[in-house]
């Protein structure tokens, strides 16, 4: 859910309620936005997969989609942990808890592609 809501705000800013093009933040707010989109742009546009560049402004509402979905969903652990308390550590890991939820998060990315794909130039990086 977080993911498709942080999805929604690139492209979503920029229409109001009832769907038509109009701006509703602040000029202070979508100054904000763009700072921090360019952040995102520029940090992905270092990257490199399997010998392509990958485009941080092609890719830029998916990745703003994929921070923002793990980000919430790791304050939602953190608030789970401070209300029962914090889990044990996973046996034969050498990992703190914070470190195997980041792990297991990127674990969905491991997965078999077909060469003809170009990453970084499909929209997701």
């Amino acid at each position: 859910l977080s993911l498709s809501l942080s999805l929604s705000l690139s492209p979503g800013r920029k229409y109001d309620g009832k769907g038509r093009l109009k701006e509703w933040g602040t000029k202070e707010s979508a100054d904000k936005f763009k700072e921090k989109a360019q952040c995102l742009v520029d940090q992905y546009s270092e990257y490199e997969v399997e010998g392509y560049k990958v485009d941080g402004n092609l890719t830029l509402g998916e990745n703003i989609a994929d921070n923002g979905g793990v980000k919430q969903a790791f304050k939602a652990y953190e608030k789970w942990v401070k209300r029962n308390g914090k889990e044990n550590t996973l046996p034969g890991l050498d990992l703190t808890n914070e470190q195997a939820f980041f792990l297991s998060y990127s674990q969905i990315w491991c997965q078999k592609k077909e060469k003809s794909t170009d990453p970084g130039r499909n929209g997701h990086s």
